[in-house]
C-alpha cells in the first residue's frame, strides 16, 4: 500500500501560505540538491520534489534538518556527512541481524 506523498495539494500550498520565508527556504535549498546529486539524470525530466514517494521526500527532507539543525559554525553539511558515513553501519547491522535470524526469502516469504 502507498502512502500518498507531500504533494502541493495535500501539504507544501497551505504550509507556504503558513511559512513562506522557510518553505522559501528549504526550495532554494532543495534545488541545490537537485543540481548535487545529479536529479534530473536520476529521474526524467520535469520531476518535482512533491512528486516522489513519500519514503524519498523523507530521507530528503531528513537530510536537510540535518544540515540545518547541526549548522554550528557553517558546519551542517560537514556534520550531515559524517552521520551519512556512519549510517552505512547501520544499515549493515540491519542486514547482519536479518542474515542470523534467517529470515525466509524468495517470492512465497
Amino acid at each position: 500500500m502507498a502512502v500518498e506523498n507531500l504533494n502541493k495539494e495535500n501539504f507544501w500550498d497551505d504550509l507556504h501560505k503558513r511559512f513562506p520565508e522557510a518553505v522559501d527556504h528549504f526550495c532554494k535549498w532543495i534545488d541545490d540538491y537537485k543540481q548535487e546529486v545529479g536529479w534530473n539524470n536520476i529521474f526524467k525530466e520535469g520531476v518535482k520534489f512533491h512528486d516522489v514517494p513519500l519514503e524519498l521526500q523523507n530521507g530528503i527532507i531528513a537530510r536537510y534538518e540535518l544540515e540545518l539543525f547541526h549548522n554550528a559554525e557553517g558546519k551542517g553539511k560537514e556534520a550531515y556527512e559524517a552521520i551519512a558515513a556512519e549510517y552505512k553501519n547501520h544499515v549493515n547491522s540491519i542486514f547482519q541481524d536479518i542474515q542470523k535470524k534467517n529470515i525466509p526469502t524468495g517470492p512465497n516469504a
